[in-house]
């Protein structure tokens, strides 16, 4: 059976064991209240970006907390995404859990897509910030840019900076690191 009959037949909101059996077809399958979301594969550019960010975060970060790629963090009962970049603590890092619940969770980062646009600026913040995800990175690409949020008493994110191209985003919450945007998309020579 293909991967569309069974997403076709499924009865009802998806939960996380259904999300656990979905097929490794390289496309990334998010849950939101129950609902099924699937993006495309990110592209090189993506991936590059996401992996140098990856390493100034890991470079940076104490020994309790680790920086990993594409996991999924559960967010709700029913509700489990899987950020660009993610600093948690080394615990759960290390365990053998597959999801990652939120409360391990420090930092997140998105980096926008064509597909995903509105859900990472829009949808996505609200989730982590629900969620109580205390730092939200926003990455675009196309002129590239770094945002920085965190959470505020108000229930959502507050802009504490951004960068554009050539400029360095100094974050210290919750590791201090400076982020140069074209950095991450710059091309080696």
């Amino acid at each position: 059976m293909s991967s569309a009959s069974v997403l076709a037949v499924h009865p009802g909101p998806y939960t996380i064991f259904d999300l656990e059996a979905m097929p490794e077809d390289g496309q990334r399958y998010e849950l939101i209240d129950g609902g099924l979301h699937v993006t495309p594969a990110p592209t090189p550019l993506h991936q590059i970006a996401a992996g140098r960010l990856r390493t100034l975060l890991a470079a940076v970060a104490p020994p309790e907390w680790e920086a990993v790629e594409a996991i999924d963090v559960q967010c709700g009962r029913d509700t489990v995404l899987q950020p660009d970049v993610i600093g948690l603590r080394a615990a759960a890092a290390f365990g053998p859990d597959r999801v990652i619940n939120a409360a391990d969770v420090a930092v997140v980062v998105e980096i926008v897509a064509p597909s995903s646009a509105r859900m990472d600026r829009v949808l996505k913040p609200q989730v982590y910030a629900d969620a109580g995800i205390s730092t939200y990175l926003l990455v675009e690409l196309k002129q590239p840019t770094v945002t920085w949020y965190a959470l505020s008493d108000a229930g959502g994110y507050s802009i504490l900076g951004s960068a554009i191209g050539s400029e360095t985003l100094r974050m210290t919450e919750p590791f201090a690191v400076e982020i140069v945007p074209e950095d991450l998309v710059r091309r080696r020579d």
